[in-house]
């Protein structure tokens, strides 16, 4: 295949994936572009051109691209596989006893690397990103920690970890409709290990059946929402310093809801968790980003919600913004989306306790993210609010431009809120503007505005 040939179906792969994802077709027309896709994929032999075509494949057949990138790299020994369903992934994790790695995939978000430096350790997570910014932060932690081993170190050294056989890889993956479960040829060809690998594989696994059935067995199984099947928990492994019992739950009949939120329960008296309030806490990853929202159950009082919610963090690698507090029957469905759990915070829950310069979060899908006045804005980071109107039903931008293009696809921000119906208008906010230097702070603005409205 000349370079020409080459450029054009690389071309030709872009286009499909483009009408994949922005038009409305018909399920001939998707089918047809799904087929014609799995064909330039098999046509694709040359090692060069897979890694030219692994953004396509991660689309269409993100099992096959993450099991072919990490066969790819240095590292593909220790690699535990491709999962989505975080805890699922983490009790695979936490059972090996050796350092490895794994991919989680979320088809709203992207990929995550997760990887155990040593032994007994809580994973190290890295951003959601794409294959190459995953890997690139892999190699930073492994920099760092110097705690996977290379192949050919494990060759040579036999000191092979405990792999999952690629067979048993398909166990931790939920089938889907939309996903095509046959795989090219040219595929399984590249991801054929040497016969010398083989070898050591087949020379050190010696009850890897054993291990797998015993990672993913729930420690206990609980009904916690009245429309769903009873949750099947998993006793986390927190620092050995606590004495604690932390469960995490998930729900085999709807696994959405364990990447929206963290469910957690607290064990010492499981049979009575009704009877204790809900706590949610909000939390950030290490550089200060929303995460994601976590559920407490169980908790006794708000003091030890609040210890607990902060050793669920450090076991997570995150940190705690805040807890609040909230009835069950409040709570009731809310925990079905982002959108609504917000809500019923905002509504219902009251603050048992704040990080130092908190702000309330409110969900990015809720933004009108155009800022109708244009002005120079101070620098921001990942603390600092964006500053909001909210006029007929509708939530606009005063001050959050570069707020906003720190990162994409964040899923909420820290913002301060001012409202129409309150008196105020845009030329109040124009005025406010006009009397501050540039570049503008936020929190100065903020102020400004409010002493511009009606008393």
């Amino acid at each position: 295949m000349n370079a020409l040939e080459k450029a054009l179906l690389i071309k030709e792969l872009h286009q499909l994936t483009l009408d994949l994802e922005h038009r409305t077709l018909s399920f001939y027309e998707i089918a047809r572009a799904k087929q014609r896709i799995k064909d330039i994929f098999a046509l694709c032999d040359e090692p060069i051109f897979q890694k030219q075509i692994l953004s396509y494949r991660a689309l269409m057949e993100p099992k096959t691209a993450a099991q072919f990138f990490a066969s790819d790299t240095p590292f593909s020994l220790s690699f535990r596989g491709y999962f989505q369903d975080e805890y699922e992934l983490e009790a695979q994790l936490y059972t090996l006893p050796h350092s490895g790695w794994a991919f989680l995939h979320d088809r709203s978000k992207g990929w995550q690397t997760w990887l155990i430096p040593t032994p007994n350790r809580t994973a190290l997570i890295s951003e959601w990103g794409t294959f190459e910014d995953n890997y690139a932060w892999m190699l930073e932690m492994q920099q760092y920690y110097d705690c996977l081993y290379t192949d050919a170190e494990l060759e040579s050294q036999s000191v092979l970890l405990e792999p999952i056989p690629s067979a048993e890889l398909s166990n931790h993956v939920p089938s889907s409709a939309n996903e095509p479960h046959d795989v090219p040829e040219t595929a399984l060809e590249t991801l054929t290990p040497s016969s010398e690998t083989s070898q050591i594989e087949k020379n050190t696994i010696t009850d890897s059946n054993a291990l797998d059935t015993a990672a993913l067995n729930p420690d206990a199984e609980l009904q916690i929402f009245d429309h769903l099947t009873p949750a099947q928990l998993y006793k986390l492994p927190l620092n050995a310093s606590s004495n604690q019992q932390l469960y995490a739950a998930h729900f085999p009949d709807a696994p959405t809801i364990s990447q929206l939120h963290d469910i957690v329960l607290y064990g010492e008296k499981m049979e009575t968790w009704h009877t204790q309030p809900v706590y949610i806490a909000e939390q950030l990853n290490l550089q200060g980003r929303f995460e994601k929202h976590l559920i407490l159950l169980g908790a006794f009082n708000p003091i030890q919600a609040v210890e607990l919610c902060g050793l669920f963090c450090q076991h997570s690698e995150r940190q705690l913004a805040s807890v609040q507090e909230v009835s069950l029957h409040a709570l009731g469905t809310a925990y079905q989306s982002i959108d609504t759990l917000f809500k019923c915070c905002v509504e219902q829950a009251k603050f048992v306790w704040k990080m130092e310069q908190y702000h309330s979060y409110i969900p990015s899908e809720a933004i009108n993210t155009q800022k109708f006045i244009q002005f120079d804005e101070q620098d921001a980071d990942f603390s600092t609010p964006i500053l909001l109107l909210e006029e007929r039903q509708k939530i606009r931008v005063i001050h959050g431009h570069k707020r906003l293009a720190l990162a994409d696809n964040e899923t909420a921000y820290p913002y301060l809120i001012l409202h129409r119906r309150h008196g105020l208008n845009w030329k109040m906010i124009q005025s406010a503007i006009s009397v501050l230097s540039q570049p503008i702070n936020v929190l100065e603005l903020h102020k400004a505005i409010q002493e511009q409205q009606p008393i």
